[in-house]
């Protein structure tokens, strides 16, 4: 990134003195996504440069980049989501350059909109006035979308007694909480791939999940609508507490407080992951069971279900219906593991 002092007479202010004071400006104070690792500084010769600016790729060698992985949903995208005077008030797919995908959306380098699976959507002029902006948060924010312009949901049913229920008025999002609320088991499409959820406290739910991923013993992971609610279940200590919550949404394994039938049959301990997309956290205002089981969507020892025509095809008879996201996954990202420290 080329960086020159300010010519004589423009109204620029001088840069620091400093690499060191640079980094310490760079760091976003209010971000816990985005660290300074290094900084490598090299001369030279001014060229004119009297404006902030990022320039379109050329694509003339071949590309090298570190892909940030997929994030969680910030504090100000969650606020802006249950917002009903916000544009994205309740939009699935709200994003910033402090959350959402990444990773799970890259086809190919350079990291450009044009160059991920949001490149199907045209930005309105809301999320490009934003875009361009360099003074928003959505600044090159690569899948920045609105209810406006960008990907939605849609509800598939496989089962027929639940598709008997479907109540056309209700939107995809609600009825998939009903459905979980009455027993159903959902396929759900996230960031890295689809999961299988069901209300976690009804056993036979549990249990026919258990039974159609011919899975014996291995335990579920459990998403909980809030914090509050995990500290219940596990034992949590300050520094687990704080993985739980952090931008990297990881399930942590603990001493379990409470016994799930059928959730982690032989094992004291429970692995317990908070909501990390808008659309868990609209699942839940929606009605949903505040606890979930939330396992990958496959049957024992196959990979997870990413891909919307693969799922529907090998989730009959996993899944009584598949809650299903237009934009499309370029890999599949497995949830993250970490044992809670004592």
């Amino acid at each position: 990134m080329p960086i020159e002092q300010p010519r004589a007479g423009s109204s620029l202010p001088p840069l620091p003195n400093s690499t060191s004071r640079l980094a310490a400006n760079a760091q976003a104070p209010d971000s816990s996504a985005s660290t300074i690792t290094a900084i490598d500084v090299d001369a030279a010769e001014p060229s004119g440069l009297d404006d902030f600016v990022i320039r379109a790729s050329e694509g003339r060698d071949q590309p090298t980049a570190a892909i940030s992985p997929d994030l969680a949903l910030c504090a100000r995208c969650l606020r802006e989501l249950f917002d009903p005077a916000d544009p994205r008030y309740h939009y699935p797919y709200i994003n910033c350059t402090d959350c959402g995908p990444r990773y799970s959306i890259v086809l190919r380098l350079p990291y450009d909109r044009a160059a991920t699976t949001m490149a199907a959507w045209p930005m309105d002029a809301l999320c490009a006035c934003e875009y361009h902006d360099p003074a928003s948060r959505r600044f090159h924010a690569q899948p920045v979308a609105c209810g406006e312009c960008g990907p939605g949901y849609w509800l598939a049913m496989l089962d027929e007694v639940h598709q008997s229920g479907v109540e056309e008025r209700l939107g995809p999002i609600p009825h998939a909480a009903r459905l979980l609320q009455a027993g159903a088991i959902l396929a759900i499409k996230g960031l890295g791939g689809y999961h299988l959820a069901c209300d976690a406290r009804n056993p036979d739910a549990v249990a026919a999940l258990r039974n159609r991923k011919f899975r014996k013993e291995k335990p579920f992971a459990l998403m909980a609508r809030t914090i509050e609610l995990a500290r219940t279940l596990v034992e949590l200590s300050p520094a687990a507490e704080a993985v739980l919550a952090s931008p990297a949404a990881p399930i942590v394994l603990g001493p379990g407080r409470v016994t799930l039938p059928h959730v982690a049959p032989g094992t004291d301990e429970l692995g317990v992951m908070l909501p990390y997309t808008p659309l868990h956290h609209l699942l839940f205002a929606a009605g949903a069971p505040e606890l979930l089981v939330m396992t990958s969507a496959n049957r024992s020892s196959e990979p997870i279900a990413y891909e919307d025509a693969d799922a529907r095809e090998r989730l009959a008879g996993l899944a009584d219906g598949l809650l299903v996201g237009e934009r499309p996954i370029a890999r599949r990202v497995e949830a993250r593991l970490i044992a809670a420290e004592p």
